[in-house]
């Protein structure tokens, strides 16, 4: 390389004419030491318009006139075919003064953009735009890994509404509680789903008056089922068996349920097993009307991206109060 080539022969004070191979000595030494300069490892330096071709795999070459890799130059590593990047990995200053994307694995720190820390927010340069890397403070980790798992980052993607207080109402149409089941103001990201998961214990006072639904914002939850399109969901008791008896009331795949034919049972339910209990209320009757399997679980939502208000609404729509206590609503939304 030009920087650092072996010694050139030079016969001091001959003069040519006398013996061929004296006549060539500078000639042929010159090119047994050019190719032993073009198979040695080595390193030079200049503008980037001296860097030589490449092809010989470990030679290093720093760029003296392009600077983004430091007050110096830039250095490039020889592969052998092609010559790499291998400083100007990191450099800061302000956003304004960043450099165009376009060698891929720099880092650059934007001193002035405060939106992540305030030490600045630290970009990767992805060979063809820069990408934001650090995305927060102390918490940045936990923000990065809920993001990536669809649970939370710096909008409200998930949220709980615990309450155990018992409460009523008498309203014919779907009403909250004093004590709101409701989760505010959750982001939902284009294409994107929201996870519904509720429990609680409700009675009525009147046989087949009280109904419980899951709405989005002003929207009842709507369900697709065989032969009814877009038909609003609910859950209801039912059964005269279960007057003025608690039931458990829980979401599943379709929205909020309960048991739909309490007739058979004269036992009202006592609560929740601390230790473990699944998200579940009722029965799904088999073929021959036999209550054989549990339904329960989260419900899942789709809808267009925005931010909505979650909640569970009651109504007591044949008069008479629907009453409920222990309740525990979980809603998380999820993107891809």
């Amino acid at each position: 390389m030009p920087s650092h080539q072996t010694a050139r022969f030079e016969i001091v004070g001959y003069e040519p004419g006398g013996n061929d191979f004296l006549d060539n000595i500078d000639t042929i030494g010159n090119t047994f030491l050019d190719q032993i300069d073009a198979q040695m490892v080595g390193w030079g330096s200049g503008p980037f318009v001296s860097r030589p071709a490449a092809g010989i795999a470990g030679r290093v070459f720093l760029v003296t006139d392009v600077l983004d890799g430091g007050a110096h130059g830039t250095f490039y590593a020889d592969n052998g075919t092609s010559w790499d990047v291998i400083s100007s990995r990191y450099t800061s200053g302000t956003l304004a003064s960043r450099p165009a994307a376009g060698r891929a694995g720099r880092l650059y720190l934007a001193t002035d953009d405060t939106t992540s820390t305030a030490h600045g927010t630290l970009y990767f340069d992805d060979g063809t735009a820069w990408d934001q890397v650090q995305i927060g403070p102390a918490t940045s980790l936990a923000l990065s890994l809920n993001a990536f798992l669809g649970l939370s980052d710096s909008s409200t993607r998930r949220g709980k509404s615990i309450i155990g207080t018992q409460e009523s109402t008498t309203s014919g149409s779907f009403t909250l509680l004093t004590t709101n089941d409701k989760v505010a103001s959750i982001v939902l990201p284009a294409d994107g789903l929201i996870f519904v998961a509720y429990q609680a214990m409700w009675e009525e006072s009147v046989t087949g008056s009280a109904q419980a639904a899951i709405f989005l914002g002003a929207n009842q939850l709507q369900a697709g089922y065989p032969g009814v399109t877009n038909a609003g969901q609910y859950a209801f008791i039912g059964g005269s068996g279960m007057v003025n008896k608690f039931v458990p009331l829980s979401s599943r795949g379709d929205g909020l349920a309960s048991n739909t034919n309490q007739n058979a049972f004269t036992t009202a339910y006592t609560g929740y097993a601390t230790t473990g209990q699944s998200l579940t209320s009722s029965y799904i009757p088999d073929s021959a009307g036999n209550q054989q399997l549990a339904a329960g679980g989260p419900c899942c939502i789709f809808a267009n991206a925005g931010t909505y208000d979650v909640s569970v609404r009651y109504a007591a729509t044949a008069g008479g109060t629907v009453t409920v206590k222990n309740r525990k609503l979980w809603v998380w939304t999820t993107g891809f």
